[in-house]
């Protein structure tokens, strides 16, 4: 038997926010450095010395890997999701938690996509972990 915690399973969630933080965090920086306005454009560097502009550019391909590598680890949590949340036996139980934590739909959203009311979908849930403590187990597939 396998055991993974509601908080483990919230894991991705997390890392996608702080992903799509770190995005919109390069979307801005690219965006002010290419303003034909901004001064770092304007900036002429004197005597051999580094630029507000260059500056820039190296901070954004920084955050550029460190994006990459968040990209990485959100892949590898999604995943061991999908595995754990796949050995769950109960079908419906299953589509909620997809929907949950790899989809990562609101509760709203789990509702309209399972066609069910979203007070069902939340009791469902939290009966899901109530019976099984914080921790889901999962039976390894046959």
């Amino acid at each position: 038997m396998e055991k993974i915690t509601k908080q483990e399973l919230e894991f991705y969630g997390q890392l996608v926010e702080k992903r799509n933080r770190l995005e919109k965090r390069i979307r801005d920086k690219e965006k002010k450095l290419t303003s034909i306005r901004s001064p770092q454009i304007t900036n002429d560097p004197l005597g051999g010395e580094r630029s507000d502009f260059t500056d820039a550019v190296i901070e954004i391909e920084d955050l550029r890997a460190e994006l990459h590598e968040l990209d990485n680890y959100c892949d590898f949590a999604r995943e061991r999701n999908k595995r754990h949340i796949a050995l769950v036996k109960d079908g419906d139980d299953r589509d909620i938690l997809e929907c949950r934590y790899i989809k990562l739909l609101t509760w709203e959203e789990s509702a309209e996509e399972l066609h069910r009311s979203q007070s069902a979908i939340e009791k469902r849930f939290k009966a899901l972990f109530l019976h099984r403590s914080p921790v889901l187990i999962t039976e390894e597939a046959v």
